[in-house]
């Protein structure tokens, strides 16, 4: 909880003013009222706070008492620069209401000697640059000269020589020179390209060089045009003089791009700089190598991998060379860590290209700034000094051109003096003072002179490390009482449970693993915006916000909150915190107490909570009328078909996500349904709901495995027609039809329409659902079509399709096999009640389709985004784009900026890691990853799991342990499946295994439903269960034995019996060296049996030995 109070006060003329409030954990805010603070009893501490005192307040009609105790030193500072208000601030300890608390406490007054300090101008003015209507007078000019304000403009002359010019026009006042020079401007350029006939272009990568090649050689092979030849020739009469004297005098002729030399992409040594030029022919050529290296090969790459446009205009810098006896490179800031409390200079004998270009070791040189004073060059100190070995050195050749040279005899000296470096440093200062950031400076010396060469921002390498990155997302929390779940959701039911049921099948089904950003900014935030809708209905929130509160991610993973969600139990009627907790835990949660929940999000009373509840019935019909609504909008709605650029369909895309909200926000609450109505009929079974037991699980699973109108079924019985259908066709084109590749399935099934029609209803209702359906970066079957076509082929090898059909039992004979035996009044009850059920879990899978098939829509409107921002030169690759967050993008459209592409990448590369971090399904605060080889040791001698049974039936089998859909192909028929969950891709599957085990689920999740509508044995919510099979499934794999899977409903229980007797070997005492004694001599027989559905359900390993 966060508290703010302000109490203002003008004795003599006005009374006391207070303000303040009052921010819950949950962001909800309260204001303050009712203020006792009397700032009279203070006046004679104005000039120095107390030490202590005490006030009280009421906020939402609680009253605090609060008493305050300084502590540390109290600081004073002005508020205005003429001094006439004073400020103390002091930490300070606050006991409220007996809870500790810390803050700070502010004392502002006015400065009894009135104003202490006039206003002054400014000591130092910042660089300038010209002024937008100059620059647009002069787009036609072909060259300006350093002097021009003009010339400032980057846009006209490139940022090299933008920063030539404004080091030019603040020369005087930091007390160094600019060797005289002028640009070429970016138009004479434009004016070139005009008279090249040919300018080769490639959207092909593999052929990209290739074209960079032609393109150089037809720019330098090319006359530069008459009108640009005099624009030059003229300029360097201005620097020089008579044309005999520029003839003889060297130039440095540097290339000067648009957008160079930037904070984020500084394009350092991609294009072209020619030292030592002496003659106008030799200038001419050299201005065209300038021009031509921004289509080089290494320069195009490096744009195109920044994000940048690959097409850009260059400008030319031509400079007089001065004689350096000593030149290199000054930061401002150390160019690693980016810190400003040292300047680091590099310097050589001769020119600074041997430093710049790293052909010599130079010296390196480090002088110390006073933190508290950074901009006081009286206060700076020569640190360490670093003697490189300066075996050569760079110098102007006579002729021409530039040449090297032994400094053997120099080498072991420093090539500065110290007055010289403080000299320099000094300009250092100066210069991050005007141009308000730390700066990377090209300088020379000559006979004490200094000359500034370059001056651009410093490019500071990213310093985030594979830490920052793998948490780079993750949700602040509000307090150190917060219970954090990955979904082990047992059942639910409630008010609060059905919504927990949906964040479940939302957060562990379609989305298992890390997120991508993208999906993070759009998916998660709505359905975190979805749960706080709720809570704002029942009355638990003051407003839904965007900010993660729900549903935290933590190494982009989700994660529900339950501090947050359980707010509802002190806001809502007919909410219990023990139903709450046996629902969605399976046991209770005594650490998570009331008074937490209400410290945590307030408390509604008396009415107040009745008014929730009819709010709440509202919210209800408001979801169905509206999920109505836009079943009928989704299939022909779109986002953005007009539009033909990144930045037009982004815009749409921006403006609609409000209707892919929408549909998440209501789609999920009209899902309450289904849990009400489970709520009604696990009473009737079970009372209440401290008596639940595995029995009342049992009882409740059986009674929902007649449920025929479910959606999530569907898609594996339509997978098994058409399987049925490609089967009938004959032997021969069926096994052609398995080695045709994915891709060209869909064009060898034209061929048989019967066929065709099928498959195309099935993408036309099914066509939007994957794996991992939720994610942007997933593409559904519907645009992917290869992907159904591997699921379709994998069904037809293993025959899935022969599966025979599930028992229908009438309602009697259901309750007839109930284990819990009940009244004839309850049993109507039911009758009546069941078929509603039924029809509530549809409405629930329903309601999950509709959102599912509008985050398809959003999926192909980001995937053509993705494209355009490649075409366009924005990203170097379409995946590129998930890595960003929506409005990243956006930003990368307005700014272009390489930073974001470069953090991008980096995303990318730690996704897989992210993706492989397990955590615990419960965890106090903030959720850490797990050590898997801590929990290899921790499970090694676990004997009891426990889960709950889903779906009735007895099967033996051997157990196939898969982490993800990709390793599936090791399924064979009859398998025990064990699993996290499972979605929608999993469905051909369910044909072929003969029982399912999942750590995560309920009663109404993905796996229950369809397991129920094939018959299959199923328990779900086993913790750890994919760790602790998987385990003894490593300790079998060196001796050749199965580790088998008994689910049965016989008994209530899971349990791992002794190995039995009719799988024994023959005999207690079999002959050494047959299969079977070495078997039993050299490892342990593993089995674990499955009994599901009624009381003291658990798992236990047993390891036998070799026979005594």
């Amino acid at each position: 909880m966060c508290i703010q109070v302000a109490v203002f006060s003008q004795p003599k003329a006005l009374a006391p003013a207070t303000r303040g409030y009052v921010v819950y954990p949950n962001g909800d805010v309260s204001s303050v009222t009712d203020v006792e603070m009397h700032l009279g009893e203070m006046e004679d501490l104005i000039e120095e706070p107390p030490e202590s005192w005490s006030f009280s307040f009421t906020a939402d009609g609680k009253t605090y008492k609060v008493t305050a105790k300084t502590r540390g030193n109290t600081p004073m500072w002005y508020d205005s620069q003429d001094q006439r208000n004073e400020v103390y601030e002091v930490f300070t300890d606050f006991n409220v209401n007996s809870l500790f608390g810390q803050g700070v406490s502010e004392f502002f007054h006015r400065n009894s000697r009135g104003i202490a300090v006039e206003d002054t101008p400014p000591e130092c003015p910042i660089v300038p640059e010209a002024p937008t209507d100059l620059a647009e007078t002069k787009e036609n000019e072909i060259t300006l000269q350093f002097s021009d304000l003009a010339c400032t403009a980057s846009s006209l002359v490139g940022g090299k020589g933008a920063q030539l010019a404004q080091l030019t026009q603040i020369k005087d006042f930091v007390n160094a020179q600019v060797p005289p020079g002028f640009c070429l401007t970016l138009y004479s350029f434009q004016l070139q390209l005009q008279n090249i006939l040919f300018v080769s272009a490639s959207s092909d990568l593999s052929s990209l060089g290739r074209a960079c090649e032609k393109a150089v050689q037809h720019i330098t092979e090319a006359d530069i045009c008459e009108e640009v030849q005099t624009a030059i020739l003229k300029s360097l009469k201005q620097v020089e003089g008579p044309e005999e004297d520029f003839q003889e005098s060297h130039w440095a002729v540097r290339s000067s791009a648009a957008g160079e030399d930037g904070t984020e992409a500084s394009s350092a040594g991609q294009m072209e700089t020619i030292l030592g030029v002496v003659g106008y022919e030799k200038i001419l050529n050299a201005v065209k190598r300038c021009w031509a290296s921004v289509y080089a090969h290494q320069a195009v790459e490096y744009r195109r991998q920044h994000g940048q446009p690959i097409r850009v205009l260059v400008g030319v810098v031509i400079q007089q060379m001065v004689p350096a006896e000593a030149a290199g490179v000054m930061f401002t800031a150390d160019p690693v860590s980016g810190s400003n409390s040292v300047i680091v200079v590099n310097a050589n004998f001769g020119l600074g290209e041997s430093v710049v270009s790293g052909s010599s070791d130079p010296d390196t040189i480090h002088v110390i700034r006073d933190p508290e004073d950074l901009h006081n060059p009286d206060k700076l100190k020569l640190g360490s000094v670093t003697v490189g070995e300066k075996r050569t050195c760079l110098i102007e050749a006579e002729n021409g051109g530039i040449k090297e040279e032994t400094t053997a005899e120099r080498a072991s000296s420093v090539c500065l003096s110290e007055e010289m470096i403080l000299k320099l440093a000094t300009l250092g200062i100066e210069l991050e003072k005007r141009f308000g950031s730390s700066r990377d400076v090209e300088w020379a010396v000559v006979r004490s002179n200094i000359f500034m060469l370059q001056c651009r921002p410093i490019t500071v390498a990213e310093s985030d490390t594979e830490y920052d990155f793998l948490h780079e997302f993750d949700s602040p929390l509000t307090c150190d009482y917060q219970w954090m779940t990955t979904s082990n959701i047992r059942f639910f039911f409630g008010i609060l449970c059905f919504v927990l049921l949906l964040m479940y099948c939302l957060t562990s089904e379609m989305m298992p693993g890390a997120l991508t950003p993208l999906t993070l900014s759009t998916f998660a935030t709505s359905i975190d915006y979805s749960l706080q809708v709720f809570l704002y209905h029942v009355g638990a929130r003051q407003r839904p916000t965007h900010l993660s509160k729900c549903l935290p991610n933590i190494c982009n993973h989700l994660f529900i909150a339950l501090i947050d969600v359980g707010s509802v139990v002190s806001h809502a009627m007919m909410a219990n915190k023990d139903m709450m907790e046996i629902s969605l835990l399976g046991s209770f949660l005594p650490e998570m107490t009331l008074q937490q929940l209400e410290d945590y999000a307030g408390k509604s009373v008396g009415f107040r909570r009745l008014h929730n509840f009819v709010n709440m019935l509202r919210m209800w019909s408001k979801a169905q009328s509206t999920c109505t609504a836009w079943e009928k909008k989704i299939p022909s709605y779109t986002v953005g078909p007009e539009a033909q650029t990144a930045l037009e369909l982004y815009k749409c895309i921006d403006q609609q996500l409000v209707d892919y909200e929408t549909v998440w926000v209501w789609s999920l609450i009209n899902s309450g349904r289904s849990g009400n109505m489970a709520t009604v009929i696990m009473s009737i079974i079970g009372g209440d709901a401290t008596g639940w037991t595995t029995q009342h699980y049992g009882d409740m699973a059986l009674l929902l495995s007649q449920c025929n109108d479910v959606y999530s079924a569907e898609v594996p019985h339509a997978i098994e027609n058409i399987a049925r259908a490609v089967a009938e066709i004959g032997q021969e084109e069926v096994e052609t039809f398995l080695l045709t590749p994915d891709e060209d399935c869909m064009e060898a099934l034209s061929s048989h329409p019967k066929i065709m029609k099928m498959v195309e209803a099935f993408l036309a209702r099914h066509g939007h659902r994957c794996l991992r359906e939720s994610e942007m970066r997933e593409k559904s079957w519907r645009s992917a079509p290869e992907k159904f076509i591997s699921v379709l082929k994998l069904m037809i090898k293993t025959k899935g399709y022969e599966k025979n059909e599930k028992q229908q039992l009438s309602i009697s004979e259901l309750l007839d096999k109930m284990e819990t035996k009940l009244p004839f009044l309850k049993r109507q009850i039911l009758k009546f009640l069941l078929p509603k059920a039924w029809k509530a879990v549809g409405d629930r899978e329903w309601g999950k389709s509709l959102s599912v098939q509008m985050n398809d829509v959003f999926k192909l409107a980001y995937q053509r985004l993705g494209s355009l921002l490649q075409q366009e030169g924005r990203l170097p690759d379409a995946d590129l784009m998930y890595f960003l967050t929506h409005l990243e993008i956006g930003n990368l459209l307005r700014t272009g900026s390489a930073r974001l592409i470069i953090k991008a990448q980096k995303r990318r590369k730690i996704l897989a890691k992210q993706t492989s971090l397990k955590f615990e399904q419960m965890n106090k605060s903030r959720p850490f990853p797990t050590d898997p080889y801590l929990k290899h040791a921790e499970i090694s001698d676990v004997e009891c799991l426990t889960g709950m049974p889903v779906s009735q039936g007895q099967i033996t089998g051997p157990a196939q342990v898969v982490h993800s859909l990709e390793g599936a192909s090791v399924i064979t028929p009859g398998d025990i499946l064990v699993v996290k969950s499972t979605d929608v891709g999993w469905s051909p599957y369910f044909p072929l295994i003969g029982g399912l085990v999942t750590e995560l689920g309920g009663l109404i999740s993905h796996g229950a439903v369809v397991a129920r509508e094939y018959g299959i044995p199923c328990v779900v919510n086993v913790n750890k269960a994919t760790s602790i099979i998987q385990s003894a499934v490593l300790r079998s794999t060196y001796v050749d034995i199965e580790t088998t899977l008994l689910i049965s409903t016989n008994r209530g229980s899971v349990i791992v019996d002794p190995l039995p007797s009719d799988l024994q070997g023959p005999g207690s005492s079999p002959a050494a060296g047959t299969s079977v004694g070495l078997f039993l001599e050299t490892g342990f027989i593993i089995f674990i049996i499955f009994s599901i559905c009624f009381p003291d359900f658990h798992v236990r390993v047993v390891r036998h030995g070799a026979y005594a």
